[in-house]
């Protein structure tokens, strides 16, 4: 799809929209967008696109998004807004940012943008694919981040409930790996077969037959680099029986653009 605006001026300035959509390879719509535009000379021409505002029409809950702009072979990136941008053979990519990658189907995209410079008079903006990613749907630009991902914990309480005991843990997950964390995921071996989990605050959990795995709470699995979350987890097992935190895995994904 190509849609824009050509003028002949030599100095000028235009606001205006654009309107974009598109279908997936199963005919399915997968986003409908609208963008605002302002254009204006100095020197060069300048072409803002601010903001995007994107429908995501889909079944899953995003992960993640990637678009994929075409542009003049001589534009150079002013900035971006909201999106982490790679600008390379006349190929923009806008990966999603850490407001708007969980996307919930049916649902405005929070706000985007990005401006850039070229001495193409007549540009007209083409989106080639936008990709969004979720559970079933992995990026490709996503990679497995342990170095840097460290995990900490302290017993803070625990009480008697019947023949078991609630032993309450304050953990601290920490991302020093030097890039974004998309999500993260710990996995605590389960000390008893009968141990369960009772309250918890700040993550998202799934029981196993021998473990617990842990991961960021559905609203916000992101952990910026140099950043760390804290949370608390009660687990419940029997009373009498020694109890201790095993910590089996502990990982990170990260976007790590070439």
């Amino acid at each position: 799809m190509s849609v824009g605006y050509s003028l002949f001026e030599e100095s000028f300035s235009i606001s205006g929209e654009v309107t974009l959509g598109s279908t997936g390879n199963d005919g399915k719509i997968e986003y409908e967008l609208e963008v605002q535009l302002s254009k204006w000379q100095s020197g060069k021409y300048e072409y803002q696109y601010n903001p995007f505002s994107m429908t995501y029409i889909g079944e899953e809950v995003t992960k993640s998004w990637h678009m994929i702009i075409d542009v003049p072979d001589d534009a150079t990136l002013s900035s971006c807004w909201n999106v982490t941008c790679k600008l390379e053979n006349g190929i923009l990519n806008l990966h999603s940012g850490e407001s708007n990658s969980v996307v919930n189907p049916n649902t405005l995209v929070p706000s985007f943008g990005f401006q850039m410079s070229t001495s193409m008079a007549n540009y007209e903006l083409n989106v080639k694919n936008v990709n969004f990613y979720t559970a079933t749907k992995p990026n490709p630009y996503e990679v497995t981040v342990t170095d840097g991902v460290t995990a900490t914990y302290n017993l803070s309480n625990s009480w008697p409930d019947g023949d078991y005991t609630v032993r309450q843990y304050n953990f601290t997950v920490s991302n020093n790996s030097g890039i974004d964390l998309s999500d993260w995921q710990l996995e605590i071996e389960k000390t008893f077969h009968s141990t369960i989990i009772g309250n918890t605050w700040s993550i998202s959990y799934v029981e196993r037959d021998d473990k617990f795995i842990v991961s960021g709470a559905a609203s916000s699995p992101r952990l910026k680099d140099g950043s760390q979350l804290t949370f608390g987890i009660e687990f419940k097992s029997p009373s009498g029986e020694e109890f201790d935190i095993n910590i089996l895995s502990l990982f990170g994904k990260g976007i790590v653009l070439d």
